[in-house]
């Protein structure tokens, strides 16, 4: 799947559609914005942003809550590994005003219940377990409701049945259908997956027999697994690309 590059344009462009969705998502349509976090390290980092990008604004007073358990513990894990500085600013971060850290599901249930503007960071990134699932359940048939996808959304994944909403006007979830109405932004800066160009660059300066392709749709990785044996074949290495499915059997 082709993304953007990470630039600074690109991560500039993409605090501006923060700015611009938390206006006209929270505070005109009064809704909730759900931003779906894989814990390790997306969390902090989109909670950083929404805090550079807001905190200066006295009126902003949106609720911007943290609900995902291994996400909050990884932070506290941070700011014990951090050097000084940056723990000290990771905690100013999680005592400012507007952050609320939800640590029970009942309180889960509660925000989803409540009909106030927020917020909300929540894992899984990809919709596919998680408190962040819950908290879609409750706001995905909303058109006042938005869900932002800041990650890579594998097919048959919930968020890429939400990111392609033409396709999928109703899905399923726990076994529940549900009506795809809420609005959906895609920020690609954020994703940490490697572009590209720069995999076959990687995965072409290896000295190895073979290389096996597992993640990703498949006809990407078809694609994939022919421009990189032709990436070392310039390189007059003899190495083999599979392209694997769920049959496929490795002997190393």
């Amino acid at each position: 799947e082709g993304r953007p590059k990470a630039t600074r344009q690109a991560r500039k462009k993409d605090r501006e559609k923060i700015k611009t969705l938390v206006q006209e998502v929270c505070e005109e349509k009064r809704g909730k914005i759900l931003i779906p976090c894989f814990a390790l390290e997306r969390l902090p980092l989109i909670l950083s942003e929404i805090y550079e990008i807001f905190h200066e604004d006295e009126s902003f007073k949106i609720p911007v809550i943290v609900d995902s358990p291994l996400g909050q513990k990884n932070i506290k894990a941070y700011i014990k590994a951090l050097p000084q500085e940056k723990a000290e600013y990771l905690c100013k971060i999680l005592l400012w005003d507007n952050v609320i850290q939800v640590n029970s599901f009942s309180e889960t249930l509660t925000w989803c219940a409540l009909k106030k503007p927020c917020i909300i960071l929540a894992s899984s990134g990809m919709l596919q377990h998680g408190r962040s699932v819950t908290y879609l359940e409750a706001l995905i048939g909303d058109y006042s409701n938005h869900v932002v996808i800041v990650g890579y959304s594998p097919e048959n994944t919930i968020s890429y049945k939400i990111k392609n909403g033409k396709a999928h006007k109703y899905i399923t979830i726990d076994s529940k259908m549900y009506r795809n109405a809420c609005g959906v932004t895609c920020l690609n800066s954020y994703s940490s997956h490697m572009q590209y160009e720069d995999l076959l660059k990687y995965y072409s300066s290896i000295n190895c027999q073979k290389v096996v392709l597992v993640h990703s749709q498949m006809e990407t990785k078809i694609s994939f697994a022919k421009d990189l044996e032709a990436e070392f074949a310039k390189k007059l290495k003899s190495s083999r690309v599979i392209a694997a499915n769920l049959s496929t059997t490795i002997n190393i």
